[in-house]
């Protein structure tokens, strides 16, 4: 899901990352991406952090598991969650058909745009037939560097070009938010989006 420099940068400031995004109230993207998946269904966390969403649908009694490229975010993430964690990203999902719903809160960012579409794949293959990706992305277009990050930013016009490289995944919704975060302006691109079942794609 990130590249090395990012995944570096989050395993060497996991403290104060988790600090700034684990009281970060997401009660309204929480609500619209359960309406689509069943009660008690089956989450994949795919870029957990802090595993404050995990900790959250875990206590709504679904079964969660997490997943992270920081070693230092997979570990706090086990303790503060207490749900099943791995340490890998999107590009290297091999799930096949195991989840109801795939939650990538601020975590495809930092796919690069080159592999999105991968990573796309990947995620539809994890998912069970009708089941829903919820994802969101700094709004803008293309690579960004901030500070000792990279990102892709993704705006309406550029993530309905990167689904149609992934026919498997069709958009519910699309909209824009403005950061939760009292202390940011970040505007968010938001993305609900269901798997249909009539496409194959090679991910090996």
């Amino acid at each position: 899901m990130a590249t090395d420099v990012n995944v570096g940068y989050y395993d060497k400031h996991a403290s104060e990352f988790i600090e700034a995004t684990v009281d970060a109230r997401v009660d309204a993207l929480y609500a619209r991406f359960r309406a689509l998946i069943p009660a008690g269904g089956d989450i994949l966390d795919l870029g957990c952090g802090s595993g404050r969403d995990s900790r959250y649908f875990a206590s709504e009694g679904y079964r969660v598991v997490a997943a992270d490229p920081s070693e230092a975010m997979c570990e706090y993430a086990r303790a503060y969650a207490q749900v099943e964690v791995r340490q890998l990203g999107a590009q290297e999902l091999s799930y096949d058909c195991e989840f109801d719903g795939v939650w990538a809160c601020s975590s495809l960012l930092h796919v690069p745009e080159t592999e999105m579409a991968l990573a796309l794949q990947r995620v539809w293959r994890a998912l069970r037939p009708g089941g829903v990706l919820y994802a969101s992305w700094k709004y803008g277009r293309g690579k960004c560097v901030r500070g000792e990050r990279t990102f892709t930013d993704m705006d309406e016009e550029s993530l309905r070009s990167v689904l149609a490289q992934v026919p498997g995944l069709q958009a519910v919704s699309i909209w824009v938010t403005e950061d939760v975060r009292p202390d940011r302006s970040d505007r968010w691109l938001n993305a609900l989006t269901r798997k249909v079942a009539s496409f194959e794609y090679s991910t090996k």
